[in-house]
């Protein structure tokens, strides 16, 4: 009585997963967002493997700005990094900002900050990395 129970409620939600597949897809079954469910990667692709930060002080100086320097988890930099980078969001560049003023060294002298990210090339020896870019520059003011 329960399975038929669970299937008859499953059914129900087809016509409305087929409307807004990408909404309910995510919500009920987000093993499939996984790293490892992605699309496969192919020679030649590039992949944005991590993001770095480089502060740039008011002499010009630039300086990586790394977990140990911001004394940080691996965890807590990839959040504060997507939502800043990938969801563009003034939030996360504002906790990024309050992050760096109470953890950077000398962080009142820091003009601005580069999110760079770190590209390989995936090749049939392995990944290859490629020159890092520039991805989004955050003012401190």
């Amino acid at each position: 009585m329960f399975v038929g129970g669970v299937l008859l409620v499953q059914a129900a939600t087809i016509p409305f997963t087929a409307a807004r597949s990408e909404l309910l897809w995510s919500r009920l079954y987000p093993i499939i967002e996984y790293d490892m469910y992605r699309d496969p990667y192919f020679e030649g692709d590039r992949v944005d493997a991590t993001w770095d930060i480089v502060a740039v002080y008011d002499s010009g100086v630039t300086m990586p700005l790394g977990l140990e320097t911001l004394r940080m988890s691996v965890w807590d930099m990839h959040r504060i990094l997507y939502v800043t980078v990938v969801e563009k969001s003034e939030q996360g560049r504002e906790n990024l900002r309050s992050v760096i003023r109470a953890r950077a060294p000398q962080s009142e002298r820091i003009k601005e900050l580069r999110v760079l990210s770190l590209p390989v090339r995936v090749s049939r020896s392995g990944p290859e990395t490629i020159p890092a870019t520039v991805v989004m520059t955050i003012p401190m003011q």
